[in-house]
Order: structure tokens, then C-alpha cells, then sequence
């Protein structure tokens, strides 16, 4: 890099006044935009931001941890030796619909391959419970539940 030299009897705190005093050119025929305007329109932009991708799915997660997913992304467990409704179901979906959350969270697992989550330790009666809640009330407190995942061991 080279060093730029001065004209005689400026300083450098002359030169950096200068500079900072001075306008920038506007393009013809542009309007100058007054402060608020410039904050109005730094705002609008910045929320056209899009929300980044779901990755989630390519997740590799080998230890348990908690997490939030949509109610709707989350399968039954579809070897579940249960074959009748929970006799309990209005209570427990009346207790849910109060609360909007459940008491405990679902426990989840993905088996290998798969993409989506599933119950992976009991829970298909609240799980039915909420996706019936979210479908017939698109009540957003119903949309996301908090689960504990657990790696994949086994059928």
C-alpha cells in the first residue's frame, strides 16, 4: 500500500475536517431523504428479511436434548400396542385445552433415515390430543409442543 502525501500546509486533522464536512453528491434527479424517512426505510427493508430454512431434518443428534417442534411434524408411534381410545381422553384433552401446554414434555425419536419425529416413549393419546386441538381451533399455542429427544435404540 502507498502512502498518500498531503498538499503543503495541510495537516492530517485538516484534511479529515474536510472530508467530513463534505456533502455526498445525490444523482440527478434523487430526493434527499430526511433522517426519519432513511430509519423508515432501513426498517421495511430489514423486515423483508425471509426466515432461514428448516434444517432440522438433517440434524445429526446423538444425545438426548430438549426441543421444539410443530405438533403436526410429529408421527404417532405406529406400532403402539394401545388399540382402543384412551379411556381418559376427554379429561386429558380438557386439561390440555386449559392449560394450552402439557404438563410434561413428549418424549420423541427418529428412527434411522427418517426424517420426521415420533413418539418415541408413550404419549400418542396427548399427541392426538394436540393435533386435534391445533386442527380444530388453529390456536398457535397448540402449533409447537416442547419434547425431549431421545436417540433411536430399538422397535
Amino acid at each position: 500500500m502507498s502512502a498518500v502525501r498531503l498538499p503543503k500546509g495541510v495537516s492530517v486533522g485538516d484534511a479529515a475536517r474536510s472530508a467530513l464536512q463534505r456533502q455526498p453528491t445525490q444523482p440527478e434527479g434523487s430526493k434527499r431523504l430526511s433522517p426519519e424517512d432513511l430509519r423508515a426505510r432501513m426498517v421495511k427493508e430489514s423486515l423483508n428479511v425471509g426466515l432461514p430454512n428448516d434444517n432440522s431434518a438433517q440434524l445429526s443428534i446423538d444425545t438426548e436434548s430438549q426441543m421444539t417442534l410443530p405438533v403436526m411434524e410429529i408421527l404417532l408411534y405406529d406400532k403402539n400396542p394401545r388399540q382402543t381410545i384412551n379411556d381418559q381422553w376427554d379429561a386429558i384433552k380438557e386439561s390440555i385445552r386449559s392449560t394450552k401446554r402439557l404438563n410434561s414434555p413428549l418424549v420423541v425419536t427418529r428412527r434411522p433415515g427418517e426424517k420426521k419425529y415420533m413418539v418415541g416413549k408413550g404419549g400418542n393419546t396427548r399427541l392426538a390430543i394436540l393435533q386435534e386441538l391445533f386442527a380444530e381451533t388453529s390456536d398457535q399455542d397448540f402449533q409447537y409442543t416442547v419434547v425431549t429427544y431421545t436417540p433411536w435404540k430399538s422397535e
